[in-house]
């Protein structure tokens, strides 16, 4: 279903209450008989995207309330490869439900685009407890910084790309010629995956993640191709090194 964005027309969908419920009581309290205009959807679109707890957006997706919104999610399929299982789905979610809510809204500018994003990277580092997941959030962060215009509405369609020299490590001019010329996107990205990869060595070293010395899976890290990549073994399994 199409929705008008015409301020005086009315949905009947559930009214989202300013006072909401602890994520221990269930999801945001909802009055199921109210009728609400499509400027207050949007305004309790953005409520549910930056206002509750992410505890309290899991309750209120799986209520099945808010039908009027784009609850469908592919979870963290497209983000880089996760083998400790750090617990990113919740924030995969709220971030899927902002990306095509904000769409379906005709809303979804560079700007808001933004806010979105750094709402995502608050999800995922709020509920990581190591070293580790905080530095793998930012590799997401970065990810979706990277991929996530499609769809940018034309009143702001893009970011400045900038450029660094690898050798100085500053912004310079498209000309010049010492060191290679990459994004500051791309630098920063980088620059992620090895703070990653050094708090999982850091990790794996003490006993606290899975690592060629522990039973079960052993799990390696490496960048190649400027990606992640990920494999695993079984206890006995060897590598080709």
């Amino acid at each position: 279903m199409r929705l008008s964005l015409e301020p005086m027309k009315l949905f009947l969908v559930p009214l989202l209450f300013a006072s909401l419920t602890s994520a221990q009581q269930g999801p945001v309290d909802v009055n199921a008989t109210g009728l609400i205009s499509a400027q207050d959807l949007l305004a309790h679109t953005d409520h549910i995207i930056f206002n509750i707890t992410l505890e309290q957006f899991r309750f209120t997706r799986k209520s099945g309330l808010w039908g009027a919104l784009d609850w469908s999610s592919d979870g963290c399929s497209h983000s880089p490869d996760n083998p400790f299982k750090f617990p990113f789905v919740p924030a995969c979610y709220r971030h899927d439900f902002a990306y095509r809510n904000y769409k379906r809204q005709k809303r979804f500018t560079e700007i808001n685009r933004e806010r979105i994003d750094n709402n995502f990277l608050k999800d995922t580092v709020s509920w990581a407890t190591r070293d580790a997941c905080r530095h793998l959030a930012k590799v997401y962060y970065l990810s979706v910084r990277r991929w996530g215009a499609r769809g940018v509405t034309m009143d702001n369609p893009g970011v400045e790309v900038k450029m660094v020299d690898t050798k100085a490590g500053v912004p310079t001019a498209g000309d010049q010629t010492s060191g290679k010329l990459v994004s500051k996107e791309d630098k920063d990205m980088k620059e992620a995956m090895v703070n990653y990869l050094q708090a999982v060595d850091h990790a794996q070293r003490a006993n606290q993640l899975p690592g060629p010395d522990l039973k079960g899976k052993r799990v390696e890290v490496s960048i190649a191709n400027d990606k992640l990549e990920v494999k695993q073994y079984n206890r006995n399994e060897t590598t080709d090194d």
